[in-house]
């Protein structure tokens, strides 16, 4: 950008929901409430449906279990994944698939829908009341191939549809996505905290939200949020006081510190889960996750950090995966709600930018694969979250042109010139500009 005054599966990629809230339903849009209805009252509670029998069982655990009915089906999806490697159990239907799911640890659950007993739409209910229950990822195998049918069971809590008959190289790519994407150990009910900060802030355990934005306990949570945004250090005393309480006097303030603390402590059940701890003493303050807690903003990064060195080993496949499930945790910019909050800026901002970057990633990995649809759709999701992006602007550009729409491409351009003009009082950068003349030209761009 030039200055002339004040500086200033394939896999479907969109920026993410302004609400944190899912975008599963976005896929099929227009849906009739009698097919939420559908889903809502499947099968009434479909643990009530358990035998003591199947409560009590001993059953072994596996990276998957299969909901399969079709003893020839459910054989050749045991071979199909066993023979990449992965540990597998078999369940006929959905009684005996919940009962498995009460006493083992999945990381995937394959879902058939038309079962005896408890169909698939009972599980997914029942999962959906027991989120204990529920494994990371749950794909659904089915012979329903409606639009009605596929909305239907992303509603109600699928991750992923598979229509049968199933083509079996797509089912094992998308079986080992989903293992990468869940990683090596998806523990069935976390002994933590779930710590979701990327979009709505909220602290769960147990499937039930212990500290939220707009609470009662306004106070709790913004004290924890400023731990949780500086774990890198130990925070004085002080700085919290000041923060909380700027107008109050030092003697009752820490008083109040104090009893906060002790709030902050008995809304999330630390003394339950060992090394989790708020730390005060020494007139320090300091937030430290145990290992059994989970945090999206360090599960976002991990992903991001192994699609690059996947990037770089040249391994597309792989990279694109790990890109793919940062993105999916990216649900919002960081304490979205503290928009205003100083102290949060550095780390959205940092955040943020991670994300683009890993987009753009995204879709140079899908340039060098000639997924060129992908490819758009990735830099069109990059400029709608950030439409001064010049890099974007002539990547997209320069895939348009090769395609024959040097037209689209020369909108593009001159509604970049438009934004940097209103917001900047600047022009694009000379590359960009040279861009545009050859394009404009129809010149050779190689």
């Amino acid at each position: 950008m030039t200055n002339s005054g004040s500086t200033g599966r394939r896999r479907p990629v969109a920026p993410p929901p302004a609400d944190g809230g899912p975008a599963k339903a976005a896929l099929l849009p227009g849906a009739s409430a009698s097919i939420r209805h559908a889903v809502t009252s499947a099968r009434g509670s479909a643990i009530a449906a358990l035998s003591d029998r199947d409560r009590h069982a001993a059953w072994p655990v596996g990276d998957i279990l299969v909901m399969e009915d079709d003893p020839p089906v459910a054989e050749v999806l045991h071979d199909l994944v066993q023979r990449d490697g992965h540990t597998v159990d078999v369940a006929a239907n959905g009684s005996e698939g919940l009962a498995r799911l009460q006493h083992g640890r999945y990381r995937l659950l394959l879902l058939d829908l038309l079962m005896p007993i408890v169909d698939g739409f009972g599980v997914l209910q029942a999962l959906r009341a027991e989120p204990a229950l529920r494994p990371p990822a749950v794909v659904v195998l089915s012979a329903l191939q409606t639009p009605a049918s596929v909305l239907a069971a992303l509603e109600a809590g699928a991750d992923d549809y598979i229509t049968k008959p199933v083509d079996m190289d797509d089912l094992a790519v998308r079986v080992n996505m989903w293992l990468r994407r869940v990683g090596p150990v998806a523990p069935l009910n976390p002994l933590g905290l779930q710590v979701h900060s990327l979009g709505r802030f909220r602290v769960e355990h147990g499937g039930q939200i212990r500290l939220h934005e707009g609470g009662r306990a306004r106070k709790a949570a913004t004290l924890f949020k400023y731990l949780l945004s500086h774990q890198e250090r130990t925070v004085p005393a002080g700085e919290v006081l000041a923060l909380l309480w700027p107008h109050t006097s030092e003697e009752l303030a820490v008083k109040n510190l104090r009893s906060l603390l002790y709030q902050l402590r008995q809304l999330l059940g630390l003394f339950a889960y060992g090394r989790s701890c708020l730390y005060h003493g020494g007139g320090t303050l300091a937030l430290q996750l145990g290992p059994g807690d989970w945090w999206d903003v360090a599960e976002f990064t991990a992903w991001l950090s192994a699609g690059a060195q996947w990037q770089r080993a040249g391994e597309t496949t792989r990279a694109l995966d790990a890109y793919a499930a940062g993105v999916a945790l990216y649900a919002g910019d960081y304490l979205a709600e503290d928009a205003y909050a100083d102290w949060a800026r550095p780390a959205r901002e940092r955040l943020r930018e991670d994300w683009l970057r890993a987009l753009a990633a995204m879709a140079t990995l899908h340039g060098e694969r000639r997924e060129h649809e992908q490819q758009e759709a990735v830099l069109r999701a990059v400029l709608r979250a950030d439409p001064y992006r010049e890099h974007s602007h002539r990547a997209l550009m320069t895939l348009l042109a090769t395609q024959g729409r040097g037209a689209e491409a020369l909108v593009l351009y001159r509604r970049l010139e438009t934004l940097l003009r209103a917001e900047f009082s600047a022009t694009p950068a000379s590359e960009t500009q040279v861009l545009a003349t050859r394009i404009a030209q129809a010149a050779p761009l190689g």
